[in-house]
């Protein structure tokens, strides 16, 4: 009986060590899944896709959400219009992702102008400088010759409504003439 008892034990002995053989290669494969390069960067991306999408559901609602909340409670206001309050609210919150957008486009703007600029920036600004102020010569002469066509046409639009102002202000003061002598005319017929 000796020998079927240490038969056991010896079974259960392999039994149990392949149980952890088994258990400490999840465990390594876990491990190596843990540390891997691309894993990591699969991680790392979720979880900021999550963040941003949390952040926009704030910002700007769930259309879905909105929609589902206003539901079939209110079907129409007083049969008036063919829009239903629950379309009215989805139109207004689509809206907000123009919002958004600005926001974002400052917050990048402010974050750009307060970060010094990188040697990669300054070389390239440098490198592009001649051709940024030769197209401004260009444009400030095309101005200069633009002005000088429309000098003209604009000094004469403005003469133009200038003598139209004074027709109108010189019909203004006769109607007003005539409506005071009938004004005068009339207190004295009264009285």
């Amino acid at each position: 009986m000796d020998t079927a008892t240490d038969q056991m034990s010896t079974e259960e002995l392999r039994r149990d060590i392949a149980a952890q053989r088994q258990d400490i290669g999840r465990d390594l494969e876990a491990i190596g899944d843990r540390l891997s390069p691309g894993r990591m960067v699969d991680r790392s991306r979720e979880r900021t896709r999550r963040r941003v999408t949390t952040w926009r559901e704030r910002v700007m609602g769930k259309v879905q959400d909105t929609r589902d909340r206003m539901g079939d409670a209110m079907p129409s206001v007083g049969g008036a219009s063919d829009t239903s309050p629950t379309e009215m609210v989805e139109e207004r919150v689509e809206g907000s992702p123009l919002v958004a957008g600005m926001v974002a486009f400052g917050l990048g703007f402010i974050a750009g102008s307060i970060l010094p600029p990188s040697s990669r920036e300054r070389e390239l600004a440098r490198s592009v400088e001649p051709q940024v102020q030769q197209l401004a010569r260009g444009a400030a002469e095309t101005a200069k010759e633009a002005g000088e066509h429309l000098a003209p046409v604009v000094q004469e639009e403005a003469q133009a409504v200038k003598e139209e102002a004074g027709e109108a202000a010189s019909q203004v003061a006769g109607q007003a003439r005539s409506e005071m002598t009938s004004a005068k005319d009339e207190v004295r017929t009264q009285t």
